[in-house]
Order: C-alpha cells, then structure tokens, then sequence
C-alpha cells in the first residue's frame, strides 16, 4: 500500500438488536473504489483485542474482520483506508455482518462517501 494518499476513515459498529447473542462473527467490507485498507489500523485493532483477526483481499480493497462477540452492545471500529488510485467517479462499498455458525444471519448495509474525496485536499 503506498502511504501518504488522501485518507478516508470509515466507522462501523455492530450489534444484534434481538437481545441474542452470538459466539463468532465475520464483518465483510469493501473500500471506497480507489482506496485500499490499511494494515497497520488493522493490526492496532487486533492488538488492542477489539477484534480476533483480520484478512484483505482484492487488492486491500475487501476486508475480513472476524470478531469473537457480538451482542446487545455496540462495539464500533474505525476502519483506515488511504487513495491509491485516482478514480473519476467514486464508487461506495458495503459492509456485512453475519454469524460465522449460520449465514442466514446477517445484516448489510451500502454506504456513499457524499463527496468527491479526490478533489478534497487534507486540511
């Protein structure tokens, strides 16, 4: 990944709202088209123990957060990615959560970024 591009933060925060629980989950997330994941946020999280571990794929553009929880409780991971290529017409990404036992449990959202990130300048 090359260092130094526009870099984009993305927030996610899972919970079940059903009062349930479960013992393993997978967060799936793609990056914003033109930006990949940053490796070094990912090894902080998992450091810091809020998530178990993390795989990228698709160039760094997807990533695999495997957590050991998820319940009532939100817990919310701030999600690094930085530009790596200067796209016209930036495209979203999607985020899925889903019980690593039974799949048909799930929740995806799509997320838009708002803005032209490429014409933005860092402050």
């Amino acid at each position: 990944m090359r260092r130094g591009g526009i870099v984009l933060d993305l927030l996610i925060c899972t919970a079940i709202t059903r009062g349930d629980v479960t013992s393993e989950a997978i967060v799936e997330m793609t990056s914003p088209s033109g930006f990949e994941f940053d490796d070094k946020k990912l090894d902080f999280l998992k450091e810091r123990q809020l998530i178990k571990q993390w795989e990228l794929f698709d160039s760094n553009s997807r990533v695999y957060l495997y957590l050991d929880l998820v319940d009532e409780a939100h817990r919310c991971f701030n999600l690094r990615t930085t530009r790596t290529n200067l796209v016209t017409n930036l495209a979203g990404g999607f985020a899925k959560v889903y019980d690593y036992y039974d799949k048909t449990r799930n929740a995806e959202t799509f997320y838009f970024t708002g803005r032209s990130v490429q014409q933005r300048q860092p402050a």
